[in-house]
């Protein structure tokens, strides 16, 4: 499975869709100044990442949103990839609950749960 790094496109917009929630905004400026990056994954799916720097131990990768097919191989070869380049953990944001199922088999622990409430209905 490739992973491409690629710019920002509407291309991206539409591939990710729904996943990056009312986020779009603040996902492109991160990709666009280098803090997220953007992968075109397999040639049909597409991912953004952004590294979080810690002061007690190394970084962590956080995979911010991923839409389309082959999660689960590419979950793996993200854990390989993240482990080689000397990350400290991988993170999973995700709305999706069908990723429970596969995050359980590549053994990660649930760390929280987060509650939204929208203020302005």
């Amino acid at each position: 499975m490739n992973f491409e790094r690629v710019r920002w496109s509407w291309e991206a917009v539409a591939g990710l869709g729904e996943t990056m929630r009312d986020c779009e905004d603040l996902l492109r400026a991160q990709v666009e100044r280098g803090i997220a990056e953007l992968w075109r994954v397999g040639g049909h799916s597409w991912m953004i990442t952004r590294t979080e720097y810690f002061p007690t131990r190394k970084p962590e990768l956080v995979v911010c949103c991923y839409k389309g097919r082959g999660l689960k191989a590419a979950t793996q070869i993200i854990l390989d990839t993240a482990k080689k380049q000397g990350f400290s953990s991988v993170r999973f944001h995700t709305q999706r609950k069908g990723l429970n199922r596969l995050i359980q088999e590549a053994d990660f622990q649930l760390m929280e749960t987060v509650y939204y409430k929208n203020l302005e209905e």
